[in-house]
C-alpha cells in the first residue's frame, strides 16, 4: 500500500482533439490545460450517466459514464502529482472566460521514463475525447519512487487511444483526476488512484490466465500475505493431517450417551457424535432435551486475512481467490453455511454407530409448510428421514446395525421406480407419501445411476402436442431430506458419474460424505466430495481448486471432516483378548525341492554362498544392489510358500504365463524338463571344452604328431555326444508314445502348422527336438575335426607312407567320417530344405497367371464416344507394356527363387560360401520384386485409378539411396539394375491426365446418359450413337473385369515370392550355421604348443563337469519324486521286518 506526493514541472502538456475526417487539432500550454476544464458548449454542469456512443469507424468506441462510487473499491495505491509550470516555459495559463471545472476525471494510458528526470504521461479524456500528453520533470529520486505505481496503473488502464482494451473489466482498476489552479494554489494537481473493485474474484471472474497471474501479482505487492504456491506436491498425509480430532478433554452432553439405549459408545465416539451436532448448526444444552442452535461463528471466511488499504480502510483479502472485501458477512463461506461434512474414521471404529446416535440425537423440527427448491419449480416435502446411500453389498449390514442399536427407527429400502407392469404395492411403495413415513431410507448407488434420467428436470422443448404422457419423477428429488449420507463416498469421488450426479442434485438440509478411505489416488480424490457437499466455490471452480495451497487446504478440511484413528484413541479402546492360532503346514518333496533351488538361484544372484556370505568384495549384504534384490527374491520365495505357480516370475519360470495354475504333478514335470535342459546344456559345454582342448593339440605347430594327439579328444567328444544323441531321440520317442502318436512328428506335420510350439501336446516334442538338433550339430562336428585328423595324418609323409597298409586305412576313416558328417547335415538341413522346397514349389505352380495381350476394341463407328474409346486406347497400350516387362521381372524373380539349394547331389560338396553367394543373389531378388511390386501397383493405377503412394514412397528412397555415389556401402541392394528398373518403371507409367479404365467407364455411362435423354426427344442420331456407347462399354467392362482380377492375382503371387525368400534365406542361415560349427580353431598354426589355453581350458572342463554331476543327481532325485507319486497305493515296509508303517524313524538297529 502507497499513498506518494510529488511535485513536478510541467514542460509542456499538448492536447489532441476529437478525431475526424481532418486532420486532429493541437494545442499547447498553457491553452491546452485550460481547454481540459472547459466546459463544452451546450453541457450540462452535472456529468451524464447514460451510456454514451462516440465518434464510429477507426475512432474511438462506446463508452461507459457511471458515476464513481467509492465504497465500490478499496485504494492500493495513490500518487499525487502537484504540477507547476518549468521556468522555461511560458507564463501562467490566462483566466477563461468560461466558468472553469473544478476537476475532471480523466484515464491513464501509458507512463513512459525516457531520462531520469524526465516523466511522459499519456491520458485520455471521456468527456471531450481528446487525448493529453504531459512531459514533465521532477527529482530522479521522486520519479524513482512514483514510476512504479504509475507503470502498474497503466497495465490495467482500460483504454488505449480512447479504445476500450476489453470488453471485461478487470478486477483492480485506474483512476485519474486532474485539478485545476485554484483561489489560493496556482499549480494543477493530477491525482492517481490504483483501486481493486471489492466482492469480485480475479481468479473465479476472469478466464484469461495472463490477466489473472497480472491481477494476483498486483494485489500482492499491494496487500502481500502468505505467498500461495500453486506447485504443489500433494500425498495422502495432507489430508490426514488436515482433519480435526476433537480433544480427548472435551466434555460432552451425557445426553449422547442417552441416545442409544441398549449401545454403549466409547468416549472418542460420543466426542464424535457431538462434533456432528455442532456441524448441523446445533448444540447439545446442559439440561434439558431440547437442542438450541449453535451460535453464529466470528471467524473471517476460509483463505481471508485482515489488511489496510492506502487510505488505511480496513479491508480483507484473499490471495487463493484473489478477492477483497470490506464486509466478510457479505462473502458467502460454506465452512459456515454448510450443514454436513466428511466423517472419516477409520475402518472399524463405528462410523455407521456414531450416524445412527446422530439420527436419533438431532430430528428435524417439522416445519408446517412444503419448501420452494433451490433448482426445482416444484415445490419439495419436507421430512425428517435420512436418506442413506450405500453400495449393494453393505446395504444388510446397514439394516442390521439400525435394527440393534434403535429399533424404534422405521427403515425402507427404496428399490427405484418400479416399472409399470409392477405389483400395486411396489408401485404404492416408491411414492413420495410412502417415504415421508419412514425415519431411514436406504438406497444405493446402483438404484442412483438407473434414476438419473428421472431425477434430472426434462428439457425445456416447444412441442406441437402438449404430451400424452406425464413424464416419471424420482422421489428422491421431490423430498427436503433431513439429513443425506454417503457410504463409503469414495464411490462418487470423480463426481462425474451418474450416482454422483444424483446425489449431488437431492434436496437436503444436511449432507454428509462417510467413509473410511475417503482417497484412493490422491488429493484430488476430495473434489468429488467437495460437489456433493455443495462447498462452494471449491467445487465448481477448477480453477481455484488446483491453485488451493496447504493452509488453505488445512483450514477447509480441519472444519468439515473429522477422523479418529486407532493409534490416537487406542487407550479409550477395550477389545476382549485375541488369541492367534498359527497352523504349519510342511513342504511336499516336490515343493521342498522346487524351494530349494529358487533359494539357490536367490544366492547366486545375490552374489551369496548357501552360507549367505558375500562372495564378491564389491558387494556385501548391506550393499544396495544386493538389497535390492532380496527384496525381489524374498517376495518371489513368499510367493512360492502359497503355490509354486504363484506370481509373475514364477509363472514365467515354469512357463504358462496367462495359464491357470498346474498341479504340483505338473510342476514337477516342468522341473525334470528344465533340470533336464539344464544338464544337457551344461554337457554341451562339456564336449565342446573337450574340442577345444584336441583343437589345441592339433594346432601345435612343433608336434609332428599333433593330429594323431588330438584324434583322442575328438573321439571321446564324439562318444559322448553319440549317447546323448541316442537319449534325445529316446525321450522323443517317449514323449510320442505318451501322447499317443503313431508316427513321429515330421518335419511335413511342422509345414501345416508353424506354431505347433504353442500347442500344449506338441510343444514338449518340439523343445526336445531343438535340444537333439544342438547334439547333430555337436556330432557332426565331431565326425568332421576326425576326418580332418585322418586326412592331415594321411597326406603327412613323415607319419605315413602313401600307399600303404596305414594310409588306406586312415584313408577310410576320413572317408567313412566325411560321410556320416554329410549325414547329419542333410538330417539338421531337411526340415528347412524341405520348407524352402515345398515354397519354391508353390513359386513355380503360382506363377501360371498368363499376361496375356489386351485385343484392341472392335470399331463400332460413332462420333461422341470417339474421345473415350482413345483414352482406352491409349491405357491399354500401356498395360500391354507392363505386361511384357512384368513377364520378364516375374521370370527372373522365378529363376532365381526356384534355383536348386546346395548340397543336393553326391558329387557336390558345400564350400562354406554359401549364404554369402546367396546375399549376393537375395540383393538382386530384392531389387526385382521391389519393381515388380511397384509395376503392378500402376498397374492398378491405370485400371482402378487408386494410387499406392507407400509403394511410390519406397521405391523413390531406394532410388535416391542407389544414387548416392559418395557413400557406395549405403547404396542399397544391387544399385545399378535398380536405377535400371526404376528408369523401366518411369517409361510405363500412366500419366496422370489420362485416367483409369473405370474413370472411362465412367465417362462412357454418363454419355450414353445424355444420349439416352436426348433419343427420348425423337433424335435419331442421338439413339444411334447411344447403341454404339453401349457396345464400346460392354468391351471395356470386360477389358477391366479381367485386369482386375490379374491384379489380385499378381498380388497373391508377391506374397509367395516373399515366403519363399524367407524359407530360402532361412536355408542358408542354418547352413552357415553348421559351416561355422567346424570352422578352424585359428587361421595360423600355434608356434608351439599353448600349455596355458590348454590348462585354462581343462580347468573349465573339469567345473563344468562337477556341475553336471550335480545335475545328473539332481535329475535322479526329481525322477524318483515322480515314480513314488505315480504309485499311489505303495506300501511303506522296513526293509529288515518288512512290516508296513505310516509314519516312522530310523533306529539305531536300522529299522524304520
Amino acid at each position: 500500500m502507497a499513498s506518494i506526493a510529488s511535485t513536478l514541472q510541467i514542460i509542456s502538456f499538448k492536447t489532441l482533439g476529437p478525431k475526424t475526417s481532418q486532420e486532429p487539432t493541437v494545442l499547447s500550454n498553457p491553452e491546452a490545460i485550460a481547454e481540459v476544464f472547459r466546459v463544452p458548449a451546450g453541457a450540462s454542469e452535472q456529468r451524464a450517466t447514460k451510456r454514451r456512443k462516440l465518434n464510429d469507424g477507426p475512432d474511438v468506441g462506446t463508452q461507459n459514464e457511471v458515476a464513481f462510487d467509492p465504497n465500490q473499491s478499496i485504494v492500493l495505491a495513490r500518487v499525487g502529482l502537484d504540477l507547476t509550470y518549468h521556468p522555461d516555459g511560458q507564463a501562467e495559463p490566462r483566466k477563461s472566460q468560461d466558468a472553469p471545472r473544478s476537476s475532471v476525471e480523466l484515464s491513464l494510458e501509458s507512463c513512459e521514463r525516457p531520462e531520469p528526470h524526465i516523466l511522459n504521461i499519456t491520458l485520455w479524456n471521456l468527456t471531450r475525447s481528446s487525448l493529453h500528453e504531459l512531459r514533465a520533470t521532477g527529482a530522479p529520486a521522486d520519479l524513482d519512487q512514483i514510476t512504479p505505481h504509475l507503470e502498474i496503473a497503466a497495465l490495467v488502464a482500460t483504454t488505449k487511444e480512447g479504445r476500450k482494451r476489453s470488453n471485461k473489466p478487470r478486477i483492480p482498476f485506474c483512476r485519474a483526476v486532474l485539478s485545476g489552479p485554484g483561489a489560493v494554489h496556482q499549480s494543477v494537481l493530477l491525482e492517481i488512484e490504483l483501486r481493486w473493485s471489492v466482492g469480485l474474484s480475479a481468479v473465479e471472474t476472469q478466464s484469461s490466465r495472463p490477466s489473472i497471474r497480472e491481477d494476483l501479482a498486483i494485489l500482492e505487492n499491494y496487500l502481500p500475505g502468505e505467498k500461495v504456491t500453486t506447485q504443489i506436491t500433494w500425498s495422502l498425509a495432507d489430508f490426514y493431517a488436515a482433519v480435526h480430532v476433537p480433544p480427548t478433554d472435551r466434555e460432552v452432553s451425557a445426553r449422547i450417551q442417552q441416545s442409544l439405549a441398549e449401545t454403549t459408545l466409547y468416549p472418542f465416539q460420543q466426542r464424535a457424535v457431538d462434533w456432528l451436532v455442532r456441524r448441523e448448526g446445533f448444540e447439545l444444552p446442559e439440561k434439558g432435551d431440547v437442542l438450541k442452535p449453535a451460535p453464529p461463528s466470528t471467524s473471517l471466511p476460509v483463505t481471508f486475512k485482515g489488511a489496510q488499504d492506502a487510505d488505511g480502510r480496513v479491508c480483507h483479502v484473499s490471495h487463493l481467490r484473489g478477492m477483497v472485501v470490506t464486509d466478510p458477512n457479505a462473502v458467502w463461506d460454506a465452512a459456515k453455511e454448510l450443514r454436513g461434512g466428511i466423517l472419516a474414521e477409520e475402518m472399524g471404529l463405528g462410523k455407521t454407530v456414531e450416524l445412527i446416535a446422530l439420527m436419533c440425537l438431532n430430528k428435524r423440527v417439522m416445519p408446517q409448510k412444503n419448501i420452494h427448491g433451490q433448482d426445482s419449480t416444484n415445490d419439495l416435502k419436507p421430512s425428517a428421514a435420512t436418506l442413506i446411500i450405500t453400495p449393494p453389498s453393505i446395504i444388510e449390514q446397514w439394516k442390521k446395525e439400525i435394527n440393534t442399536h434403535a429399533p424404534e427407527l422405521r427403515v425402507l429400502h427404496y428399490k427405484g421406480l418400479p416399472p409399470s407392469s409392477a405389483p400395486k404395492k411396489d408401485q404404492e411403495e416408491a411414492t413420495v407419501n410412502s417415504l415421508l413415513n419412514y425415519d431411514v431410507v436406504l438406497t444405493t448407488y446402483n438404484v442412483l445411476s438407473k434414476e438419473i434420467h428421472f431425477a434430472t428436470p426434462a428439457p425445456d422443448r416447444s412441442l406441437r402436442h402438449a404430451p400424452k404422457h406425464e413424464r416419471k419423477n424420482s422421489p428422491l428429488v421431490q423430498i427436503q431430506w433431513w439429513r443425506v449420507c454417503l457410504d463409503e463416498a469414495q464411490m462418487v469421488e470423480s463426481g462425474v458419474s451418474q450416482a454422483a450426479k444424483v446425489a449431488r442434485i437431492i434436496p437436503r438440509v444436511n449432507a454428509w460424505a462417510v467413509s473410511g478411505t475417503p482417497l484412493r489416488k490422491d488429493i484430488q480424490d476430495l473434489r468429488g466430495l467437495l460437489t456433493f457437499l455443495w462447498y462452494e466455490p471449491f467445487a465448481n471452480s477448477k480453477i481455484l481448486w488446483d491453485r488451493l495451497d496447504k493452509p488453505s487446504f488445512r483450514e477447509i478440511f480441519n472444519r468439515i471432516a473429522l477422523r479418529h484413528t486407532k493409534d490416537k484413541i487406542r487407550g479409550e479402546l477395550q477389545l476382549p483378548p485375541q488369541k492367534r492360532i498359527v497352523i504349519t503346514v510342511p513342504f511336499t518333496a516336490i515343493e521342498e525341492q522346487n524351494y530349494s533351488e529358487l533359494v539357490r538361484q536367490m544366492c547366486d544372484a545375490c552374489w551369496l554362498s548357501p552360507e549367505g556370505l558375500p562372495l564378491r568384495q564389491d558387494r556385501n549384504i548391506d550393499h544396495p544392489e544386493v538389497i535390492e534384490r532380496m527384496r525381489e527374491w524374498l517376495m518371489r520365495l513368499r510367493q512360492t510358500c502359497l503355490h509354486a505357480h504363484v506370481g509373475k516370475r514364477n509363472r514365467r519360470a515354469l512357463g504358462a504365463k496367462n495359464g491357470p495354475l498346474r498341479t504340483v504333478d505338473e510342476v514337477l514335470e516342468v522341473m525334470i524338463d528344465q533340470n533336464d535342459s539344464a544338464l544337457k546344456a551344461e554337457v554341451r559345454e562339456v564336449i565342446l571344452l573337450e574340442l577345444k582342448r584336441g583343437h589345441i593339440r592339433a594346432n601345435a605347430k612343433n608336434v609332428e604328431t599333433r593330429s594323431l594327439t588330438a584324434l583322442p579328444y575328438y573321439s571321446r567328444a564324439l562318444e559322448q555326444t553319440q549317447d546323448y544323441v541316442k537319449a534325445c531321440r529316446d525321450d522323443i520317442a517317449a514323449e510320442q508314445k505318451k501322447l499317443g502318436l503313431d508316427a513321429p512328428i515330421s518335419e511335413d506335420t511342422l509345414l501345416g502348422n508353424e506354431d505347433v510350439e504353442h500347442d500344449d501336446k506338441t510343444g514338449r516334442i518340439v523343445a526336445k527336438r531343438r535340444i537333439l538338433r544342438l547334439f547333430l550339430e555337436l556330432e557332426h562336428a565331431c565326425h568332421f575335426f576326425i576326418g580332418t585328423a585322418y586326412y592331415q595324418v594321411k597326406t603327412n609323409e613323415k607319419l605315413v607312407e602313401r600307399g600303404s597298409v596305414r594310409y588306406n586305412k586312415d584313408q577310410a576313416e576320413e572317408d567313412m567320417h566325411y560321410d556320416k558328417a554329410k549325414d547329419i547335415r542333410k538330417e539338421l538341413l531337411k526340415e528347412s530344405q524341405t520348407r524352402a522346397q515345398h515354397h519354391m514349389a508353390l513359386a513355380k505352380r503360382g506363377s501360371s497367371t498368363p499376361l496375356h495381350e489386351i485385343p484392341e476394341i472392335p470399331d463400332f463407328g460413332g462420333i461422341e464416344s470417339r474421345k473415350v474409346l482413345e483414352t482406352v486406347d491409349e491405357i491399354t497400350d500401356i498395360l500391354n507394356s507392363q505386361a511384357k516387362h512384368l513377364q520378364e521381372w516375374r521370370t527372373k524373380i522365378i529363376d532365381i527363387l526356384t534355383a536348386p539349394l546346395v548340397d543336393q547331389d553326391e558329387g557336390k560338396e558345400t564350400t562354406g560360401d554359401e549364404y554369402e553367394d546367396s546375399t549376393q543373389v537375395q540383393d538382386q531378388l530384392y531389387v526385382y520384386m521391389m519393381a515388380f511390386r511397384a509395376l503392378v501397383a500402376d498397374r492398378n493405377t491405370a485400371v482402378s485409378g487408386l494410387e499406392d503412394r507407400l509403394v511410390d514412397h519406397e521405391m523413390n528412397v531406394a532410388e535416391k539411396k542407389a544414387k548416392n555415389e559418395k557413400d557406395p556401402e549405403n547404396r542399397g541392394h544391387a544399385p545399378e539394375i535398380l536405377l535400371q528398373l526404376a528408369q523401366t518403371r518411369r517409361s510405363l507409367r500412366p500419366k496422370i491426365t489420362l485416367g483409369s479404365l473405370k474413370g472411362q467407364i465412367s465417362a462412357l455411362r454418363s454419355l450414353i446418359t445424355a444420349l439416352q435423354w436426348r433419343s427420348g426427344a425423337a433424335d435419331a442420331r442421338a439413339s444411334v450413337e447411344a447403341n454404339i456407347a453401349e457396345k464400346y462399354l460392354a468391351h471395356i467392362q470386360k477389358i477391366t473385369t479381367e485386369q482386375t482380377k490379374l491384379v489380385a492375382d499378381l498380388e497373391k503371387e508377391q506374397e509367395v515370392f516373399r515366403t519363399t525368400m524367407n524359407y530360402r534365406l532361412e536355408f542358408y542361415r542354418q547352413l552357415q550355421r553348421i559351416s561355422d560349427s567346424v570352422a578352424p580353431w585359428k587361421e595360423e598354426l600355434d608356434p608351439v604348443f599353448d600349455y596355458m589355453e590348454y590348462e585354462d581350458q581343462t580347468h573349465n572342463q573339469i567345473q563344468k563337469e562337477k556341475i553336471v554331476t550335480g545335475l545328473k543327481t539332481k535329475q535322479a532325485y526329481l525322477a524318483n519324486l515322480r515314480r513314488e507319486g505315480q504309485q499311489q497305493d505303495m506300501k511303506h515296509e522296513c526293509i529288515i521286518c518288512q512290516d508296513e508303517f505310516e509314519i516312522g524313524v530310523f533306529t539305531s538297529c536300522g529299522h524304520k
